[in-house]
């Protein structure tokens, strides 16, 4: 065996070994059970929920790097993402606009609360033209919201790029006239999305996480 073939072999085993490590890890996170949730363990609800081929939208910062992390996609055009851009607030439309062109599919869009308020009108637009999308607000109190706080700010300092606590975000949908839930528990994610389906209908699942999940800790 050549050199340059011990190399890449060295090079594949490590980049396996590496993969391995990450995917427990991952494991390790959606199995939290502590309340509120984390970002990862919704996804891991999230998840163990969707079909196959089921479409999904990812729309936010915390709630983003968290789905990227958990979800899986196993057909083509099965995940519309801003990657690492920090691309807000297209979420909702992108998701219109998947189940236009795929209407048999399932068709989730996970917002942050902030990139939800962003174009959370749009989900008038989905009822109206009756497009059955399901609206997943991750809801952690804002984009700078526990963990960043504590970072950024000393301690009593006003807040900063926070929300109030525990918005009822599902109420905008229920004044649109689609399905409205919101979730507090792990158990609760999987039959509130099953209802969603069942519903027929637009639907906003507002769901509360830990707004003091480190963000620093994901896995990239």
């Amino acid at each position: 065996m050549t050199g340059c073939s011990q190399e890449r072999e060295q090079w594949q085993k490590l980049l396996q070994e590496t993969e391995t490590k990450c995917i427990q890890q991952r494991e390790q996170l959606g199995r939290n059970s502590t309340t509120p949730m984390s970002p990862h363990r919704l996804m891991k609800e999230i998840r163990d929920f969707l079909p196959r081929n089921g479409i999904c939208v990812l729309d936010g910062r915390d709630s983003m790097a968290a789905a990227q992390e958990i979800l899986a996609s196993y057909e083509p055009t099965s995940r519309f993402t801003a990657g690492s851009n920090g691309c807000m607030g297209v979420g909702i439309p992108f998701g219109i606009g998947a189940k236009l062109s795929a209407p048999n599919r399932m068709v989730t869009v996970i917002c942050g609360d902030m990139a939800f308020g962003l174009s959370a009108m749009e989900m008038e637009t989905a009822v109206r033209h009756k497009i059955s999308i399901i609206v997943i607000v991750v809801n952690n109190d804002g984009p700078c919201a526990g963990h960043d706080s504590r970072r950024l700010f000393p301690p009593g300092h006003e807040p900063v790029a926070e929300y109030l606590p525990r918005i009822p975000y599902e109420k905008i949908m229920e004044a649109f006239r689609g399905y409205a839930e919101s979730v507090d528990r792990p158990e609760q994610v999987q039959p509130a999305l099953r209802r969603a389906v069942e519903s027929g209908l637009p639907a906003c699942l507002n769901v509360y996480v830990d707004p003091h999940a480190p963000f620093e800790n994901y896995l990239g």
